[in-house]
């Protein structure tokens, strides 16, 4: 009997160290899935602050848009400002040059006139 006692001593030693040995994992393993939630709540922040970038980068991308067409608009009425007295001007030049066409046509036409009728009391 002393050797089943002696035999169940020893299988009680190796189940009392087999139990402290998994105390000791299972406390690493905690310690570890502590440090994996820690993680985990961090990755989840950055996510969030990455999708609130992403959004932040759509808006400027829109606001870039807005003022790309508003310059756009802004260079044309400027352009179209600095035209205008050289437009003005074109079109005072061209009236002349109309007018001085019609009075010497009026001329030629009035002198050829003359010349084929002589006697046309004027």
């Amino acid at each position: 009997m002393d050797e089943k006692y002696t035999e169940l001593a020893v299988h009680l030693q190796e189940i009392s160290s087999r139990s402290k040995s998994n105390e000791h994992r299972i406390s690493a393993l905690e310690e570890t899935l502590d440090k994996l939630q820690e993680t985990q709540i961090a990755l989840i922040k950055i996510a969030n602050s990455v999708e609130n970038m992403g959004q932040s980068i759509v808006t400027i991308r829109d606001d870039v848009s807005e003022v790309k067409n508003s310059q756009k608009e802004l260079t044309e009425k400027v352009s179209e400002i600095e035209n205008k007295a050289a437009k003005d001007t074109k079109k005072r030049l061209d009236t002349i040059l109309d007018t001085g066409l019609k009075i010497v046509s009026a001329g030629i036409i009035t002198a050829a006139l003359l010349s084929l009728f002589p006697g046309i009391p004027w």
